[in-house]
């Protein structure tokens, strides 16, 4: 539930601060867009899962989860987001998961490595996606750290603490994408890894890539499987 969290709490302080990024940019201003693949059709795609290969036509991206790896089936899918809302106390957090309503498109998990991959697709309203539109990838990570009273409050709600966070370029599926890097402590002590990548500009939905590891930190070899 650790990486769900995060990832809810974290694509909502991206819409929050997506329209103060948009508006920073003056009128005769043509906003760099981010070079990464997008889906061609504006429409939602879901991803699909054959013979332990999970790919989304809708980002462009596929990765091969072996034996080791256990992936949920629909109806748990279905049930994460409605659990990891029991979780936050944060009223803001709570109201703006109901206006822009989620789809847990993956979750997959390795028991061997501590690690998990988390594709999650979040509505945008008309103004957000018009004001995600206007802004390169690197703006889009900086206006989620620009919340840090949600960040705060998040981090609070989940007992995080050591909590580290920068933006980051990586090779993601063929690409150089601008993400989140981000490490922090459990309360029980546990080191937890993630690194999260953002499309934001495909149309009516956003989608969020997050590549958890606890204890140790595999983020490297996770995205090396896309």
């Amino acid at each position: 539930m650790i990486p769900l969290i995060l990832v809810l709490a974290l694509i909502l302080g991206a819409f929050a601060g997506c329209g103060n990024a948009a508006d920073s940019h003056s009128d005769d201003t043509t906003p760099e867009t981010q070079a990464a693949p997008i889906g061609a059709n504006s429409e939602k795609t879901l991803g699909t899962v054959e013979n332990g290969v999970y790919t989304n036509k809708y980002t462009g991206f596929s990765v091969a989860l072996d034996e080791k790896w256990t992936v949920s089936d629909a109806r748990k899918l279905q049930t994460l987001p409605e659990d990891v809302t029991e979780l936050f106390t944060d009223s803001a957090i709570l109201d703006d998961m109901k206006k822009y309503p989620t789809v847990m498109d993956l979750n997959a998990e390795n028991n061997e490595s501590y690690c998990s991959i988390n594709v999650l697709y979040q509505k945008m309203d008309m103004a957000t996606q018009l004001s995600c539109a206007a802004i390169t990838e690197k703006e889009y990570v900086e206006a989620l750290l620009s919340q840090e009273d949600l960040l705060e409050s998040t981090y609070a709600d989940a007992g995080f603490s050591d909590v580290f966070e920068e933006v980051v370029q990586v090779e993601f599926a063929g690409h150089t994408r601008t993400a989140l890097r981000f490490s922090c402590l459990l309360e029980n002590g546990m080191p937890y890894f993630f690194v999260q990548l953002f499309y934001h500009q495909l149309g009516t939905y956003s989608v969020t890539v997050t590549l958890g590891s606890f204890i140790n930190d595999y983020t490297g070899d996770l995205l090396k499987m896309f």
